[in-house]
């Protein structure tokens, strides 16, 4: 055992203190030559221009066009092939944007994404823009639409360390495709948007992700990632009203029923949610009684760690500012809430603070309801860093329960970045009831590089998963990885990707060593999208108060794909290996298709097979997602599943028209969920229900 301490200790320190060359060394970075910061001014127009996608001149005046982008990906800091053109104009009221982008090979624009904020929406043929509306070169809002006018949108902080994006709002987006080109309109109001009063100038990039060259082209630069906002251009001459929206008020109307064969009659329920200013840098949201009925389930998920899951939020009125609430060290997870009675929450600026919190009251229906408080504070420091408390009790008939935590993050030059976060949780706060780390990392969009050091106190976990997401505890833990990308201009491959993780951890109480992995991934791209993959896991598990004896799991995966850089891909792994004293062999597949123009589909396979199993974790797993776009706003979807260790099938279908977004629109959902009940006779339950809600916001 002391051979493979040693040996996990020497590839520790190698790793962590050997730098990979910087690709631009070898390369004629042209655009590093020029200004640091680009312009563009808004032009004035007295009538907005028609919505259609289209740019006829009398609308986008040929010399209002800026081009000349530049590609962060595969060849860093060279001109485009793909390289569009992009017009900023306003009306007083919003921002209307234009981009032209070229099509060289002539081929339609990748396009299969249709749900709005799909994750792999940029993945298609994608067009952007970011606005650093306090220009603090720190954060940003982001729009984002494929061919078809899904959007995407989000929000950025931490120079584009931390994304949410669960964020929305009101704006929207119409584009068209010719032969060699598509062009794209955007609308953005200026009162969907938060900004200092008296500003005239904002941050501001384009970006543009062309899938037949895996080319990521950007405007404004340097940048090394894909959301640099401390090197954005410079947005100027903006007409903008007073920062100040009205107070909407969207109520609702569900009804909802969930008897067998929908028998017994039908169940009404009434809500409202509340969104505005108060005055020119803060926000409320409110919700009475909200409605998470709508909401869809969770996909299944194999799970080969003794540890928790932890599942992706999914009800608006939490995924709001999500970003937020986000550290390392996961002291808030909305997913120990339930249902509630109502909540509120108030987001703002002041100066350089940014100021959050957060109150809820649970159901009164829950066996011991709470109220939770949570309260956020970041400051800037420096030039581009921030320092920052995050507080978050519950408190209920049983007591206090909650976590006082600060967090850091220091944006240093030459792409480094220094993060961490110290914490105590009480009831009966102590060291032993506390937590901290610190972590050293160096990032681009080619390499990565970290070391890490954690400490998680003998009660940690205990205290704080009633109201955080926290898998382990009484543990000193060393944490280390290395990332590179090797992009290839000729040849046979586009590029050659590397990932390396190391870590090791002792019992925190008596010093005992626990457990040690290292993790290796290689992944060859070739120039015809085919792909091939390994992932390799080891595992060292010594004998403590979790395990009854030493383990020493291994798993090998070799993965075949075929697009997998885009959403329409295809995928093929196989994994076998050793777990926990059994032989593990894990079939996975993963195929997305465009199967009619707005008419897409999406299927995963999986097959684990344990001998022994003595816990019966074996199973099969099918997983069906088909979405149809009528419009942007107007959408049929389904997603249904089994699985075959407890005999479940879901089904989650719903009918949506958002008829004026972000708040009016009628939903019509059908779920179904029957699985066999985990106790002896194993009696099968079933559980349908049909829902409709409609919601319609006022003060707009």
């Amino acid at each position: 055992m002391s051979s493979h301490i040693r040996d996990l200790l020497s590839i520790l320190v190698a790793v962590t203190t050997t730098a990979p060359t910087h690709p631009a060394a070898a390369q004629e970075v042209a655009y590093l030559q020029g200004p640091d910061v680009r312009a563009i001014s808004v032009r004035k127009i007295d009538a907005p221009p028609v919505m259609d996608g289209r740019l006829p001149e009398s609308e986008w005046p040929a010399d209002s066009f800026q081009s000349g982008f530049w590609q962060l990906t595969p060849a860093r800091g060279k001109p485009s092939i793909a390289d569009p053109k992009v017009a900023v104009a306003s009306d007083g009221t919003a921002l209307f944007i234009a981009f032209y982008a070229p099509l060289p090979d002539r081929t339609p624009p990748v396009a299969g994404v249709t749900s709005r904020d799909s994750p792999s929406l940029g993945t298609d043929d994608m067009l952007g823009i970011w606005l650093d509306t306090f220009r603090d070169s720190r954060s940003a809002f982001v729009f984002y639409t494929n061919s078809l006018g899904t959007q995407g949108d989000m929000r950025i902080a931490n120079d584009g360390e931390t994304t949410d994006k669960t964020w929305d709002t009101d704006w929207e987006v119409m584009t068209a495709v010719e032969e060699d080109h598509w062009t794209a309109e955007f609308r953005i109001p200026f009162r969907s948007l938060t900004f200092p009063a008296g500003s005239t100038t904002w941050g501001i990039n384009f970006a543009r992700f062309y899938p037949p060259e895996l080319s990521y082209i950007i405007w404004s630069g340097p940048v090394d990632k894909s959301f640099h906002i401390s090197r954005s251009g410079r947005l100027d001459d903006i007409p903008l009203p007073e920062p100040l929206r009205p107070m909407v008020v969207a109520p609702y109307l569900t009804a909802r029923n969930s008897s067998p064969s929908f028998q017994r009659g039908w169940g009404y329920d009434i809500g409202a949610d509340v969104e505005g200013d108060l005055g020119p840098a803060f926000t409320l949201n409110a919700s009475f009684n909200p409605d998470f009925a709508s909401v869809e389930g969770d996909q299944e998920r194999i799970n080969l760690t003794p540890f928790e899951l932890s599942f992706p939020e999914k009800r608006r009125f939490f995924l709001e500012g999500n970003d937020l609430w986000r550290n390392r060290i996961q002291t808030f997870y909305t997913r120990r809430i339930g249902q509630i009675d109502g909540g509120a929450k108030l987001v703002g600026r002041a100066g350089k603070n940014t100021v959050a919190a957060l109150a809820v009251r649970e159901a009164s229906e829950d066996v011991t309801p709470g109220t939770w408080g949570i309260f956020r504070l970041r400051r800037d420091i420096l030039d581009n860093s921030t320092v920052g408390l995050l507080a978050v009790n519950r408190h209920s008939s049983g007591g206090e329960v909650g976590a006082l935590g600060t967090d850091i993050f220091l944006n240093l030059p030459s792409d480094w970045y220094v993060t961490g976060q110290a914490i105590l949780s009480w009831p009966d706060p102590g060291l032993s009831t506390g937590a901290y780390f610190l972590r050293a990392e160096r990032k681009t969009n080619i390499y990565d590089y970290h070391l890490r050091y954690t400490e998680l106190g003998e009660r940690f976990r205990d205290n704080v998963n009633t109201v955080g997401y926290i898998r382990d505890d009484n543990r000193r833990e060393l944490d280390s990885a290395l990332g590179y990308i090797w992009w290839r201009e000729s040849g046979p491959f586009r590029f050659i990707e590397y990932d390396s993780n190391y870590s090791i951890y002792w019992n925190r109480t008596n010093g005992r060593l626990r457990n040690w992995r290292i993790s290796q991934e290689a992944t060859i791209y070739f120039r015809n999208d085919l792909s091939i993959a390994y992932e390799g896991e080891f595992e060292d598990q010594e004998r403590d108060i979790r395990f009854d004896r030493h383990y020493f799991n291994r798993q090998h995966m070799i993965e075949l794909g075929y697009k997998t850089e885009e959403w329409a891909k295809t995928e093929l792994a196989y994994s076998w290996g050793w777990l926990y004293d059994s032989d593990l062999s894990l079939l996975e597949a993963t195929v997305n298709r465009v199967l009619l123009p707005r008419l897409t589909a999406a299927y995963s396979f999986i097959d684990l097979r344990l001998d022994p199993d003595p816990e019966s974790e074996s199973a099969t797993i099918h997983i069906l997602r088909l979405e149809y776009a009528f419009t942007p706003d107007l959408f049929w979807r389904v997603f249904g599943q089994t699985n075959s260790r407890n005999r479940r099938f879901y089904i989650y279908s719903v009918f949506g028209w958002r008829y004026d977004p972000p708040f009016s629109a009628v939903y019509i959902t059908y779920t179904r969920d029957r699985f066999e009940g985990p106790v002896w006779p194993f009696e099968t339950e079933s559980h349908p229900i049909l829902f409709l809600k409609i919601s319609h916001q006022i003060g707009r």
